[in-house]
């Protein structure tokens, strides 16, 4: 047996190798009627809570960056003033929390199942506490100037990891029922660590080194975090991975992911418990007997490709509408609006963060009632809209034009959180076959990163040189995205993570097109 399976093993308790087979006829043969145990709410929102928090950090992160990155943002020093950066070098800073995602997604792709969701949470929060750290008490100079892009690198890791293993942990100990709302609501979470990223910003910026302490301050809710990763349970779909994988003994596979399941749900349903135990098991074993190495899977499962290709063109579009240079530049874009530099920072700060958070709260409430599909397309026919207007607003210097930018920077950041914000995330958690789930969300991680990165480092160069034709550019994209979305995306609220496979064996196209075409004869009178 190598290193690898050995440090697997390791993983899970009083679980040890046997000879014997992977599954008695009775676990095979199960036909009695399945019925997901919802179980106790609030234990169950105990367990989503800590790796939500773990995600959020993203959006604290963004936050932070956005306020203290900033010229002018703080009265004493800020990092441009302190550092003496140029624009290419503020991008630079900008992104080294991207490229350390990258580095970290790029990482969990090949250590996620090795590592499980809930060590990758632990390892992800550490680096959260000491990037945070690092960062608040680098020197001046050059030198303090590498040690903040390091130091912001190891932060940005952490969220490779946190990202990946978060909507997997939740998605995979959550009721069918309540999965789509609470893979979501971690998107609530990351709003609220956004809001609390520009707020911590705005209050800080009459304080002696505030930039700093704004850093700081994000090693506290990454701390409370770690401490709950450590002791929260392990997933009962990674335990099934595992013990399968790992030729261990199934009967103590199942009574851990029994307890497990049980402790989560806080439930005595003890016969419905098993019987979902039963069920995660049974789907584990028939993926891992099909299973062929990844690449291959891409090629030869249909399930496989189309989900990745479906999740990395969603990826692209939910970068390259333009929603990253919003908000790292948020600031920034207010100011080329014409808005003084103290307004700008506070609208920034709160009215941004406060909008995206409302929106994620609607997006939450009704992502199970309306789907994903509708709300997808809502969400980008506001962008749509708004990005009209935000190029009308920033050609005229009007009083009453920079209004119209300012609430069309907020319909625009609405759309993003009530669609794509939090259902890329939802979609992507619930499409894949277990023993390819990890791989597959650790690319689109790496891709989100990587396409963030792209538009964050090219976002001043490209407004100084288009002008108001950067949002044009952004709508263009928009509207290709919801022509896709329309004709290929499929509807999977309400259904069981074992369901997706029937799904997704149908063809790409998801409307019918002849139906469509007749229509459009119809309305424009062709027939």
């Amino acid at each position: 047996m190598d290193k690898k399976t050995d440090l697997m093993n390791s993983n899970i308790e009083n679980i040890d190798e046997t000879k014997t087979p992977y599954f008695e006829d009775e676990y095979m043969n199960d036909s009695r009627d399945y019925v997901e145990v919802t179980g106790n709410k609030l234990y169950l929102a105990l367990y989503f809570l800590i790796p939500a928090v773990s995600s959020g950090m993203f959006g604290y992160d963004i936050g932070a960056n956005s306020s203290v990155q900033n010229k002018g943002a703080f009265k004493d020093t800020d990092i441009p003033q302190e550092y003496n950066l140029s624009d290419i070098e503020v991008e630079l800073l900008t992104s080294s929390s991207l490229i350390g995602a990258l580095i970290g997604s790029f990482l969990i792709f090949y250590f996620g199942d090795w590592l499980s969701r809930k060590g990758s949470m632990v390892i992800a929060n550490g680096l959260f506490v000491g990037g945070s750290f690092i960062s608040s008490g680098v020197p001046g100079g050059t030198l303090g100037y590498i040690l903040l892009i390091i130091a912001r690198m190891l932060f940005g890791i952490g969220l490779g990891f946190s990202l990946q293993s978060a909507p997997l942990y939740i998605s995979e100990i959550a009721p069918s029922a309540l999965r789509g709302p609470l893979v979501s609501s971690k998107e609530v979470i990351n709003m609220l660590g956004l809001l609390l990223g520009y707020t911590m910003g705005f209050v800080l910026n009459d304080v002696r080194y505030g930039w700093r302490w704004v850093y700081l301050f994000g090693a506290f809710p990454s701390l409370l975090s770690f401490i709950g990763s450590i002791l929260m349970p392990h997933s009962p779909r990674w335990i099934a991975l595992i013990t399968i994988k790992s030729h261990n003994d199934i009967d103590e596979g199942k009574e851990l992911a029994r307890r497990n399941l049980e402790n989560i749900r806080k439930t005595q349903q003890t016969a419905e418990i098993k019987s979902e135990v039963n069920k995660i098991f049974n789907l584990v074993n028939v993926e891992l007997e099909n299973e062929v190495p990844f690449l291959t899977a891409i090629r030869s499962d249909f399930i496989v490709k189309r989900g990745l290709v479906l999740c990395i063109v969603l990826t692209f579009f939910q970068q390259f509408t333009g929603q990253p240079s919003i908000l790292y530049y948020a600031s920034t874009v207010f100011q080329n609006a014409g808005l003084d530099n103290s307004f700008a920072s506070a609208l920034s700060s709160i009215g941004i963060g406060v909008v995206k958070l409302i929106a994620t709260i609607i997006a939450c409430l009704y992502v199970e009632k309306q789907g994903r599909r509708p709300l997808f397309i809502i969400g980008y026919i506001m962008m749509a809209i708004s990005l009209i207007f935000l190029t009308i607003g920033y050609i005229n210097d009007s009083k009453i034009l920079s209004w119209i930018f300012i609430i069309a920077m907020l319909v625009y950041t609405s759309g993003f959180q009530i669609g794509t914000g939090p259902l890329l995330w939802t979609f992507g958690s619930e499409i894949f076959p277990t023993n390819t789930r990890s791989s597959c969300m650790s690319i689109i991680v790496f891709l989100n990163f990587l396409f963030n990165i792209i538009v964050v480092l090219t976002y001043i160069s490209i407004q100084k040189l288009l002008g108001a034709g950067t949002y044009m550019l952004y709508f263009v994209v928009t509207i290709i995205c919801i022509v896709f979305i329309f004709l290929y995306v499929p509807e999977t609220k309400g259904k069981t993570l074992e369901d997706m496979a029937t799904i997704f064996k149908t063809s790409w196209i998801v409307v019918d097109t002849n139906q469509i075409k007749t229509k459009i004869k119809s309305t424009l009178r062709l027939k």
